[in-house]
């Protein structure tokens, strides 16, 4: 399988959202400093992700960004497909 930028960037994105400490919101600028992923191209992702139910914001100034589901019951399909990525086989 062959994965582009905007997937692998969500893939990891998820990944570190679901190692965070349970219950505390993480931001997308912490995300993009440990990950080393452009801010503002995060932030279209992370819309994505929003609008498809993965992830769930808070405002405020301890808010940012959970997950909103259990990341046992996530797939690398799931979050392909909240971000727009076809998901496709390679020779």
């Amino acid at each position: 399988m062959r994965l582009t930028t905007k997937g692998r960037y969500g893939v990891r994105a998820l990944i570190n959202l679901a190692a965070a400490v349970k219950g505390q919101p993480v931001s997308i600028s912490k995300i993009a400093a440990v990950e080393g992923i452009s801010p503002e191209f995060l932030e279209q992702i992370f819309f994505k992700l929003k609008k498809s139910g993965l992830i769930r914001s808070l405002r405020g100034p301890k808010g940012g960004f959970l997950l909103d589901k259990d990341p046992a019951l996530i797939s690398i399909k799931d979050i392909l497909d909240a971000v727009g990525e076809p998901v496709f086989p390679t020779p």
